[in-house]
């Protein structure tokens, strides 16, 4: 009985050891990048703050239309997100091809980011998110894959990157860091520099991780390498500082905070709103601009936040169903489904 025992337990022992050793070997040919979430920060729990009013105060917005680009004549025929790295260069991830067009607004000449559909390399499947860094390479992130795919500036594939964590979110910063935000760990951010990674935060996830759902949501950087966050359905925004130490945490103005307080947690079942509230998401050094339809139809608004605080400001109101946009500190750049609009602003 015991002979049977002990060789029972070898063979099991055994079948461990190899399913272990095949596992850490396929880790290693795929470049999965671990997150080692020893590295990061300690929990903390987050009390949202309320705005003061719930209104939205419509300020009026001078602004001259410069140009009006039809995307189907340049066969962008689903676009998502934009950037704008100047007044001449605009970059639009667009989901039917897919990959992301560099677009010069003067010679509307395109340089393509991404080699077809597909799993090779430099190939995308459903990329959800890009960002440039300073050096003008772009960072594809492709949800289906779950890799951060890099390219030069002229389009040229040179490497990618398989974070252990499903990530949907990617922002750079002015050091050329890069944050994922991931929809399957118990932090919001994870930083990297180029392929390593440094630290998670952002707890939130942590003790409120079943109300996850409702933290989906957009990044953006800021000049000062300040990150946010825009929840798209549970009108919350974030904010923490590059190296992850915590800013502040607000409703937007659209509406009381749909996830509990930790000490208010309980397994009742979380109905989900039919709509969905901020749609993207960018800034500069003094405000955070959301974009919002709120339910209306043929109505977009872009609600302004101190990116201080996060209180709420203002709101400028566009006759447009818009699906992405991107601001300079003198021009506007609205995408609906079929049209690229600039504007000079004041």
């Amino acid at each position: 009985m015991k002979l049977k025992l002990i060789i029972t337990f070898i063979i099991v022992f055994g079948l461990v050891f190899i399913l272990k050793f095949f596992f850490l070997n396929d880790t290693e040919k795929n470049k999965i990048y671990n997150i080692d979430e020893s590295t990061s920060s300690p929990k903390i729990l987050i009390t949202v703050q309320s705005q003061k009013s719930n209104k939205r105060n419509i300020k009026e917005l001078n602004v001259n239309l410069l140009k009006k680009i039809n995307l189907d004549d340049l066969n962008i025929l689903q676009p998502y997100k934009i950037y704008t790295a100047d007044s001449n260069i605009i970059y639009i991830l667009d989901f039917s091809i897919p990959c992301v067009k560099q677009l010069n607004l003067k010679t509307l000449k395109i340089t393509v980011f991404g080699k077809g559909k597909g799993t090779g390399p430099g190939e995308l499947l459903n990329p959800t998110d890009f960002a440039v860094d300073k050096n003008k390479n772009v960072w594809i992130l492709d949800g289906a894959q779950n890799s951060v795919l890099k390219f030069d500036s002229k389009g040229n594939y040179l490497l990618s990157i398989k974070p252990n964590h499903l990530v949907y979110r990617v922002g750079i910063n002015s050091q050329n860091k890069m944050y994922l935000i991931s929809s399957s760990s118990k932090y919001l951010f994870h930083q990297f520099n180029e392929n390593q990674h440094i630290k998670s935060f952002g707890e939130i996830i942590s003790e409120q991780e079943k109300f996850a759902i409702l933290l989906s949501g957009k990044l953006s950087v800021d000049s000062n390498d300040n990150l946010y966050f825009a929840t798209n359905r549970s009108y919350l925004l974030f904010s923490y500082k590059p190296e992850g130490e915590f800013r502040f945490a607000i409703n937007t103005i659209e509406g009381e905070n749909l996830i509990p307080e930790p000490a208010a947690m309980s397994k009742d079942i979380i109905v989900l709103p039919k709509k969905f509230t901020n749609i993207d998401i960018i800034n500069d050094a003094n405000n955070i601009y959301l974009l919002n339809r709120d339910g209306v139809k043929g109505k977009s608004f872009i609600d302004i936040y101190s990116s201080q605080d996060g209180l709420y400001k203002y709101s400028y109101v566009f006759p447009y169903e818009i699906q992405t946009f991107s601001v300079l500190p003198d021009k506007l750049f609205l995408v609906d489904n079929f049209y690229l609009y600039i504007f000079n602003y004041q």
